[in-house]
C-alpha cells in the first residue's frame, strides 16, 4: 500500500509529465503527421518510458512492487487531465483538430506502455521476493 505522501507525489508527477507531453505535441505538430517521424516518435518513446518510470519510482520512493500501483494512480491523474483538456481546451494541443486527434493518440498509448512497463517490473520484482505475481 503507498503511503499518502507516495499518493500525492505519483498524482502530481502524473499531472505534469501530462502537462509536458501536450505541451510538446503542441510545439512540435510535425511529429505527427503519420509518417516517419512519427513511427521513430513512438519508437523512441519505449525506452524514454522505461526511464520515466524508473525517475517516478526513484522520486516517490516506490519499491519494484509498488511501481504498478504508483505508476496506475500517475496514469488516472494524467488521463482525467487529458480528457478534459480534449473536451475543452483542445487548443492545448494546437490548432489543428488531426494534431489534436494524433496527440491524444500518443497520449494514450503512451499511458499504455507506462502501465505495461510498471506491470513488467513489478511482476519480476515480486517473482524474485517470493510474492505472487498480479497475473499468473
Amino acid at each position: 500500500m503507498l503511503a499518502r505522501r507516495q499518493i500525492l507525489i505519483v498524482l502530481s508527477l502524473g499531472m505534469t509529465l501530462w502537462l509536458v507531453f501536450t505541451l510538446a505535441i503542441r510545439w512540435t505538430p510535425f511529429l505527427f503527421d503519420q509518417g516517419l517521424l512519427n513511427a521513430l516518435l513512438y519508437l523512441v518513446s519505449l525506452p524514454a518510458a522505461w526511464l520515466l518510470v524508473s525517475l517516478i519510482g526513484r522520486v516517490a520512493g516506490l519499491a519494484e512492487t509498488e511501481l504498478l500501483s504508483g505508476i496506475a494512480l500517475a496514469i488516472c491523474a494524467a488521463s482525467l487531465c487529458d480528457g478534459i483538456g480534449v473536451a475543452w481546451f483542445s487548443t492545448l494541443y494546437g490548432s489543428d483538430p488531426d494534431h489534436h486527434r494524433l496527440g491524444a493518440a500518443y497520449i494514450l498509448w503512451g499511458a499504455g506502455v507506462f502501465l505495461l512497463i510498471a506491470l513488467i517490473r513489478s511482476q519480476r520484482a515480486m517473482r524474485h521476493t517470493g510474492d505472487s505475481p498480479p497475473l499468473s
